[in-house]
């Protein structure tokens, strides 16, 4: 199995993967209670937007193998506001392991590939988050050594 960092000049054949498991990923997520579904050409607007960043603040990891994708984690690197620093953390933004390859460490090799990316430019703290109702993925950050920090609350504004 081959972990490797994608770039801006991805084959159509890759792009079409990456597509498709970001878009179960979110289908996921709506089972499991996520409040904000994935508008239509979701997927592409987010690759659109996280291209032009390819290994310099963005990173998109995939998993292959015998010429089939597995799964994919992606990441960014932001600054915590100045009153906290200006630390550059790095955020894993999006994990998903095809159903058919889970079990097999994938989701531990893909975290420890974003990480060490994030390290290599000087990024020392790597952070994530997961749906309240993913005690799945809870776990499993939990097993790489993330320590639950803080609860995002939503509230929608009142329509008048």
């Amino acid at each position: 199995m081959e972990i490797r960092s994608l770039g801006a000049d991805m084959d159509d054949a890759t792009r079409t993967a990456v597509l498709a498991q970001f878009t179960a990923l979110y289908e996921h997520m709506g089972r499991l209670g996520l409040s904000t579904p994935l508008v239509a050409d979701g997927a592409s607007l987010w690759l659109g937007s996280v291209a032009p960043m390819f290994g310099r603040l963005t990173f998109v990891l995939v998993a292959e193998e015998d010429e089939q994708q597995l799964g994919f984690v992606a990441g960014t690197i932001r600054s915590t506001p100045p009153h906290l620093g200006s630390e550059r953390v790095g955020m894993l933004t999006h994990i998903h392991v095809a159903g058919e390859a889970r079990g097999r460490g994938l989701g531990e090799r893909l975290v420890r590939s974003l990480r060490a990316a994030f390290a290599d430019r000087g990024v020392l703290r790597m952070e994530t988050d997961a749906l309240s109702g993913n005690t799945q993925a809870q776990r499993f950050f939990e097993k790489q050594g993330f320590v639950a920090d803080h609860v995002v609350y939503r509230l929608d504004a009142e329509r008048s």
